[in-house]
């Protein structure tokens, strides 16, 4: 089979739909989750990391991959943005395709061989009302239902959102969108920005107190050559940036303190050489068009950042025009500042995958965002430790091995030493 590149196996790519943590698109620490609105790129999975439809790799980052179909509402491309499967990169997909991050431990907590608690209550039993004073509860009834903490940070993107739901709280929602543009934000009667309009202004909106925002990779490190290779056309990113935070900034919150953040796009973590086979393996282009763009000067690195770098400018601007939005990104923290390569505490270590690692991102947010901090248990580096070796325990054919597997996920990220690498 042809190779799939990671980000496209998140969601379901190669000949399985099911490439990341999960093949649902939203989750939350309460283990929420939603149907997702069909989109142009919803069969495009910019959160798998490089390996076929595999349990494992399928959950981070599910997409399917299919050259022939258009990529959902937004339509940039055929369907299916799932790196082709092979038998060497079948276990990537877990960590881009999982519908709660909390659901898969949730799940295995039940202890093996025993009979769980509530064996014997039925449908009925939960249905019935909880039993009042002065009532005793009938056999077989449950005890009453907690309501959930309302929710109270909402983060909404594409696949590349997907890591911050390693943080795990009720109160705190991620909702990825596969293969979600930010141009498919800009139009009105877009799926994407109707659910995201009505969980805002639902009953599920009434205690927010940050909104987060995590799109444009699939504009810029996919639709782009879609546009120019397939369409004979040229993106416009400055009006997509615009449009794309003009729609934020205009969501209606109960709240008018609530605040509003774009997280700017990642530079590529891919090689030069890797960019047109990757383009391939997600199904963007056909391996002819693929061929195009590897001989081509828009597969070099610096260009390729220039243009992320290009947009997220753009994004920058309009959100000091409106005012009520704030920017940020932290590129300049994964990057080398000359070379403007991703370090590599922060690659997949597989070639053709476009995300980045989770968990030392993660902690880059942490030291950017206190809030965000707040949010996390002690010992939660420790955590991310191990969500991350058992993320490359199914990447045994993986082309390289990861710092933090020497270092530690806390090492590659603050070690001076190491991270200068």
């Amino acid at each position: 089979m042809a190779y799939r590149p990671p980000h496209l196996r998140r969601g379901g790519g190669g000949g399985s739909n099911n490439t990341g943590r999960n093949d649902s698109d939203s989750y939350s620490s309460a283990g929420g989750s939603g149907s997702r609105p069909p989109s142009r790129w919803s069969n495009v999975s910019t959160s798998t990391r490089d390996t076929p439809p595999s349990s494992s790799h399928q959950q981070r980052y599910s997409h399917t991959n299919s050259n022939s179909r258009s990529y959902g509402s937004d339509g940039y491309s055929r369907s299916g943005s799932q790196p082709q499967s092979s038998s060497n990169y079948s276990n990537d997909a877990s960590r881009y395709g999982e519908s709660s991050s909390s659901s898969a431990s949730r799940s295995s907590s039940r202890p093996a061989g025993g009979t769980s608690r509530w064996a014997n209550v039925t449908d009925a039993s939960l249905r019935a009302p909880a039993p009042g004073p002065g009532r005793r509860r009938r056999p077989g009834e449950g005890p009453p239902s907690t309501p959930p903490p309302p929710i109270k940070v909402a983060f909404f993107g594409d696949s590349f959102v997907r890591l911050f739901g390693l943080i795990e709280r009720p109160d705190v929602m991620v909702r990825g969108f596969k293969g979600a543009s930010a141009k498919g934000l800009g139009r009105e009667g877009n799926e994407n920005r109707d659910t995201i309009r009505n969980f805002v202004d639902g009953p599920t909106g009434k205690h927010l107190e940050r909104l987060v925002f995590v799109f444009g990779s699939v504009d810029v490190h996919l639709s782009f050559y879609y546009t120019k290779y397939v369409k004979g056309q040229d993106i416009d990113l400055d009006d997509i940036a615009e449009k794309y935070v003009d729609f934020v900034a205009d969501l209606s919150t109960a709240d008018s303190s609530v605040k509003k953040t774009i997280v700017g796009v990642y530079f590529s973590p891919l090689a030069d050489a890797d960019v047109g086979p990757s383009l391939a393996s997600y199904g963007s282009l056909t391996e002819e068009q693929a061929a195009l763009v590897s001989g081509s000067h828009d597969a070099e690195l610096r260009n390729r950042q220039e243009r992320v770098l290009a947009f997220n400018n753009a994004v920058r601007k309009r959100c000091e025009e409106r005012g009520c939005v704030q920017y940020e990104d932290i590129n300049d923290v994964m990057t080398d500042s000359e070379t403007y390569e991703i370090k590599d505490a922060y690659k997949d270590v597989s070639n053709h995958n476009i995300h980045i690692v989770w968990e030392t991102t993660l902690l880059l947010w942490l030291d950017r965002w206190s809030w965000l901090k707040d949010l996390t248990p002690p010992g939660f580096s420790e955590g991310l430790q191990r969500t991350l070796e058992t993320y490359l325990k199914t990447k045994p054919w993986a082309e390289r091995t990861h710092v933090a597997e020497t270092v530690g996920v806390d090492g590659a990220v603050h070690d001076k030493k190491v991270n200068q690498m």
